[in-house]
């Protein structure tokens, strides 16, 4: 028997959004319905990392545990991310440098080549 601790239920005829940097990677790719991705420096991205977890004490809740968890999962992952190129199968790609929440402003782009999106989409865009 697996032991499946920590595991939900999920509703089949719900939508299910799943926030992780390869969520929309080839394991997952062929059932997801639509892929976002945003697109963020390295550097950027860290940081905020680096903000969310301090706030809530999580990973350590100092800068140096931080920054030593993110660098064990960075290794782990990264060789895994690079070589799905997830970026590559987005249907939407959105801006992430931006960190004014309260904008009312998000730059987007959809992928016109994009065959995933051409073959899930009800709309022709030729």
């Amino acid at each position: 028997m697996v032991d499946c601790s920590g595991s939900i239920e999920v509703d089949p005829d719900r939508e299910l959004i799943i926030d992780e940097m390869r969520a929309g990677g080839k394991t997952l790719r062929a059932i997801a319905t639509y892929s976002i991705w945003v697109d963020t420096d390295p550097v950027i991205a860290r940081a905020r990392i680096v903000q969310r977890d301090l706030a809530h004490g999580e990973n350590g809740g100092t800068v140096e545990s931080i920054t030593e968890f993110a660098d064990g999962r960075d290794s782990l992952l990264l060789p895994l991310f690079l070589e799905d190129e997830t970026w590559k199968y987005a249907d939407v790609i959105v801006n992430g440098l931006n960190s004014d929440l309260s904008s009312d402003n998000l730059l987007i782009h959809v992928p016109m080549g994009n065959e995933n999106y051409r073959k899930r989409s009800k709309t022709s865009y030729d």
